[in-house]
């Protein structure tokens, strides 16, 4: 698989219809994208979405589910994640809120757990993305520490992504050796500009 990916977040402009969302990935396949880090567009079926890449010669490194919501379809998230060929999970990731708290961080650390096993039972891995806020401190004690302490490594990877920890006051060169063994990507940030 290619080193280096790239997360449709980044393109949310330019795929915002069909024709838009095909044109898009055809200018990237031109300068040399093959991978990409997908989002299913809403009013496309995963399959569709999954024919559309292969019809660009392209494959998703991932699946983004709902395995964060109150009630997970984890059949559904399943089924798509095998219609893209990944074994990959993504997540919205923590609501802020949770985070405001000590109490919270642990709720979600054991959230995580539970969905992350339960994806395992379909041999998927979940992949949590964080942003700036799980590295709160709460008098001494990091939250970051707690979601990488408190979750099973079988259960739990992560996809760090370097502009939130230095956002965080973490430097990415050093904060990067949390996760050895549970990142399976990194996240860079940037803007992208596709002349239409």
């Amino acid at each position: 698989m290619s080193k280096i990916s790239l997360q449709m977040y980044t393109l949310r402009d330019y795929t915002k219809t069909p024709a838009a969302l095909d044109r898009t990935l055809g200018r990237l396949v031109e300068i040399g994208y093959r991978v990409i880090q997908p989002r299913i567009p809403e009013g496309m079926t995963t399959g569709a979405f999954r024919d559309l890449l292969r019809a660009h010669g392209m494959r998703a490194d991932s699946c983004m589910g709902d395995i964060d919501s109150p009630n997970p379809d984890i059949e559904k998230i399943a089924r798509d994640a095998e219609i893209l060929g990944t074994t990959m999970v993504r997540g919205v990731g923590m609501p802020y809120d949770e985070s405001r708290t000590l109490e919270g961080m642990r709720r979600y650390a054991a959230l995580l757990n539970e969905r992350g096993r339960l994806l395992r039972r379909y041999g998927l891995t979940y992949l949590y993305h964080f942003h700036a806020y799980e590295y709160t401190n709460y008098d001494g004690i990091n939250g970051m520490d707690i979601l990488v302490d408190e979750t099973d490594p079988d259960a739990i990877h992560f996809q760090p992504d370097v502009h939130w920890m230095a956002a965080a006051g973490v430097e990415p060169s050093a904060g990067l050796w949390k996760f050895r063994g549970r990142a399976e990507y990194i996240h860079l940030q940037g803007d992208a500009i596709i002349p239409t």
